[in-house]
């Protein structure tokens, strides 16, 4: 059990990618109620486009801080192939005519095109495939863990929200494929 007032193992590095993870998420989904769609655009693409950067560049650099030096860098590839699929999607299926500022919905989306519809396919079927190895993870940790040790579970719990975000944005291509 964590210890009250022992400091935490993340580091700040990691600490801002939980942060860029929980805003993504809830963007994500104030984007996808019906309302979502009067949400300034360039906010969002200024957002996911930094995102994408920030994990891109923790994919090819690793650990910022170079203290954990276990673990994939694939994760971090995979978060900034997440967040450039989002941009791309709103710029996908956003008027050109109405980015000047104003909402997205001043006029109707752009009928996605069969490239586009393609490219969609292809990302939902990538963003199922990589939830496989989270899911994995979760459910080997819970298995292994005793449930009541705070510490043990917590490994399960952040590959399972991995995995289930990867599977949301699957859904999110799907509907857009």
């Amino acid at each position: 059990m964590v210890k009250a007032g022992t400091a935490s193992p993340a580091t700040v590095v990691d600490r801002l990618s939980r942060v860029i993870h929980v805003v993504g998420c809830a963007a994500m989904i104030l984007a996808s109620w019906s309302w979502g769609s009067k949400l300034p655009v360039w906010p969002q693409e200024a957002a996911f486009t930094l995102a994408a950067g920030w994990f891109f560049v923790r994919a090819v650099h690793g650990p910022l801080d170079r203290t954990q030096s276990h673990g994939s860098r694939w994760h971090d590839f995979h978060h900034a192939a997440m967040a450039g699929a989002v941009t791309w999607s709103i710029a996908v299926m956003t008027d050109p005519h109405t980015m000047g500022g104003h909402p997205a919905s001043a006029r109707p989306a752009p009928a996605v095109s069969p490239a586009d519809g393609l490219t969609a396919a292809v990302l939902t079927v990538y963003f199922v495939v990589a939830a496989w190895p989270w899911l994995s993870v979760a459910l080997r940790a819970v298995r292994k863990s005793n449930h009541h040790e705070l510490g043990k579970r917590r490994p399960a719990v952040e590959a399972a929200s991995h995995g289930v975000m990867s599977i949301g944005m699957a859904a999110m291509f799907l509907a857009m494929a």
